[in-house]
Order: structure tokens, then C-alpha cells, then sequence
């Protein structure tokens, strides 16, 4: 993947959909690959869901806004076709973490800056209506959007440099060291509780997954002293809005609109919250129980791709499952896929591990030789001879 692309999703929030708009481009003029996975069908569905629920909700802007998840769509279809190898995503993964190291060296610049100077116009600049900075235990943007998302990312960064930290030697793993510092110290000056905790998920899930001792041990000490660290910051020990409180005025719009929601931006018309800081609440006013069934789909396929890389011995595993169980993690307090730094992180782990997992399962995909024995398969369970779709 060319780092163009990987620097408008790292350093702004206004270019990051570009690559999947791309993504999606490239896919549809080179004839990728459409395979029938869960998670292709379930993003698929999630956007004719989406769109239903604009209809139903007679907003042209709900209906324009959908089009950003078949945007996710494209460029997961992308990545099932670009790396599919695990030298591949390992190339990938080292052009990110170095790209990242300017925009973490940004945020703790921005942190110095806020000794001097107010900095509470940023939030301005990124349109942040419900969180305006303070000098007092400023948090940083850098170069994304809100200090959550940003959060997400020096966090995932950090992740990957724990496991580059594993598997290399000598000068490498002391640049490698060296710049894992960084980005967990980035991590918390973003002030993101949501963050902080998502990477201490994903730790833990990193040391369960990882297959060598020096990987479990690493996870350990990094997740013990992240906890350590995180109590003592005034960062991150600052005062935050009622989630309690967001949470009850979801279940409450959630009750007149069951089925198909407020749309998907239907919770800041209604409370001038963006989101309802979590996702299974946030998704289920935004698009019903509908959306929330095709979301579940997404996610536990998701899970289940971790499983699979794991039994496979696939050595990116426990980086994987824990860049996923981060964002999960994250998400029980905050809902940052939907921004689109935010959102391009997500479907970027799963499109991975989704591409990865090819190798390891088998399903029909979109041509005519594929669908011919796909309706041959149909046609004998409809006779009563059962043979599974997914093997």
C-alpha cells in the first residue's frame, strides 16, 4: 500500500476517507476478488440497512452519510485482495508505525505548546461540539480528530510496536523500544480513559494469544505499567461527562424507533451528542435492531477470524486479536468507528484479518464459476442433502 494513503488516514481527519474511496475505485476497475465472507455480506447488508433507515427517516443526509460504510466496504474488499500474505501485512504494519512517530512527535509538541498557550481553538478546527480543551490537564489532537480517536491510534501504534519489539534484535528493537515509549506516553496525554482501557484489553488479549515468553512477558510489564501510569496522570484522571446519563437517553429514543432508528446521525439531532458513548447503544439508535444483528454479525465473525489465525499459527495473531479487542474494549465507553480516522483504523483490522483468513477457510465469491456451485450447493440442502457453505 502506498504511504500516501497511510498519511491521509494518519494526518487528518478530513483526508482519511480518501483511501477508501480509492480503495473502492481500485476494487471495482481491476475486478478484485468479491469473496462471500461474513463480513463482506455483513458490511454489505449494514449499508442497505443504513440506507432504509434514511428512507425511513426521510433525511437526504442520512441517505449521503451511508455511503461511507460501502466506502468500508471497498476498501475491506481491497485489502482480501492486497494482503492476503503475512509478509504483506508486516511490510503494511512497518510503514504505519513509522508514519505514526511524526504524529505522535506532533502531539507531544502540541502538549509543550500547552504550557504556553491556550490551545482550546484546535477543537474548533476539527469541529468538536461536545468537548472543548481546557489548560488545565490539556489533552492532545495531534493530527486527528478528537483525543479519543487519537488515543485509538497511539494506542494500536503502541501495540504493534510491542510486537516489532518481539520479534527483532539489536539496533531494531532499540528503535523499536524507543519508539513504543513514545506512543504509550502519546496514548495517555490524549487523556482518553476509553483508550486506556481498550489497551489494557488488548494487552492482556496480546499476552493470551502470544505463543512465546517473551511476548507474554512484554504484554505483562507493558500493561501493568500503563495501569501505573494511568493512575498518577493528571490526563487522564480528568473529569468527564455522565455516560450514565447518554446511556438513558439512548434506551429512551431507542423505544419510539426500535426497528430502524433515528439514522445515522439521529442521536445528535435529537441530543446534540454525537454518539451515545458506546457502541451496541449508539448502533441500535442510529439504525434499530436491525443494525445492531448486522453489527453482532460483523463483530463476532471477528472474533472468530482471531481463532482462526491462532489455530493456523498465523504469528500475527495476538497482534491482530489485540489491535481488535482494543478497539472493542474502547468502544463499551465511546464509540470512535464512526469517525473516519476512527472508522479506517476498525475496518482496517478486520479487513486484515479477514484477508488473512482466506488461506484458512473457504467461500464462494462473485463470478460465474463460484456462483454456479454455490446454486448447485442450494439446491441439495433444498433436497435434503446438507453441505456447509463455509467449510
Amino acid at each position: 500500500m502506498d504511504r500516501t494513503w497511510i498519511a491521509l488516514i494518519l494526518f487528518s481527519p478530513f483526508t482519511a476517507w480518501i483511501p477508501a474511496v480509492g480503495a473502492a475505485m481500485a476494487a471495482y476497475r481491476k475486478k478484485m476478488t468479491i469473496w462471500l465472507t461474513p463480513m463482506t455480506i455483513g458490511i454489505a447488508l449494514l449499508f442497505n440497512w443504513a440506507l432504509l433507515t434514511g428512507i425511513y427517516n426521510h433525511s437526504l443526509r442520512e441517505i449521503l452519510v451511508s455511503f461511507g460504510i460501502l466506502f468500508y466496504l471497498g476498501w475491506t474488499i481491497f485489502l482480501q485482495n492486497s494482503v492476503t500474505r503475512t509478509h504483506q501485512v508486516e511490510a503494511l504494519l512497518e510503514k504505519v508505525w513509522r508514519l505514526g512517530l511524526i504524529a505522535a512527535g506532533l502531539g507531544l509538541v502540541e502538549k509543550l505548546l500547552s504550557f504556553f498557550m491556550d490551545l482550546s481553538f484546535i477543537s474548533e478546527i476539527f469541529w468538536s461540539p461536545t468537548y472543548i480543551p481546557t489548560r488545565t490537564a490539556y489533552r492532545i489532537y495531534s493530527t486527528f480528530g478528537n483525543p479519543n480517536v487519537a488515543g485509538d491510534w497511539f494506542a494500536a501504534l503502541f501495540l504493534i510496536g510491542l510486537f516489532w519489539i518481539s520479534h527483532s534484535t539489536g539496533e531494531k528493537r532499540k528503535t523499536y523500544i524507543t519508539g513504543s515509549l513514545l506512543y504509550l506516553l502519546a496514548t495517555l496525554l490524549t487523556g482518553s480513559k476509553g483508550a486506556v482501557l481498550g489497551l489494557e484489553l488488548g494487552l492482556i488479549a496480546y499476552g493470551l494469544f502470544s505463543g512465546s515468553r517473551l511476548g507474554r512477558l512484554s504484554a505483562l510489564l507493558s500493561s501493568a505499567g500503563l495501569l501505573i501510569l494511568a493512575l498518577v496522570m493528571p490526563e487522564v484522571n480528568h473529569l468527564t461527562n455522565s455516560r450514565s446519563a447518554l446511556w438513558l437517553e439512548a434506551i429512551n429514543l431507542i423505544q419510539f424507533k426500535p426497528v430502524f432508528g433515528w439514522g445515522l446521525l439521529g442521536f445528535f439531532r435529537q441530543t446534540g451528542e454525537i454518539h451515545a458513548h458506546n457502541l451496541w447503544l449508539s448502533v441500535t439508535v442510529m439504525l434499530g435492531v436491525g443494525g445492531l444483528i448486522v453489527s453482532s454479525i460483523i463483530l463476532s465473525h471477528s472474533l472468530h477470524l482471531a481463532f482462526v489465525l491462532k489455530k493456523a499459527g498465523n504469528h500475527l495473531a495476538p497482534l491482530l486479536t489485540g489491535l481488535l479487542v482494543l478497539m472493542l474494549g474502547h468502544s463499551l465507553f465511546d464509540f470512535t468507528v464512526m469517525t473516519p480516522q476512527g472508522g479506517m483504523l476498525f475496518f482496517s483490522i478486520v479487513g486484515i484479518m479477514s484477508a488473512l483468513a482466506l488461506e484458512h477457510e473457504f467461500y464462494y465469491s462473485v463470478d460465474p464459476e463460484s456462483m454456479a456451485n454455490l446454486k448447485e450447493d442450494l439446491r441439495w440442502q433444498i433436497a435434503g442433502h446438507p453441505t456447509k457453505l463455509i467449510k
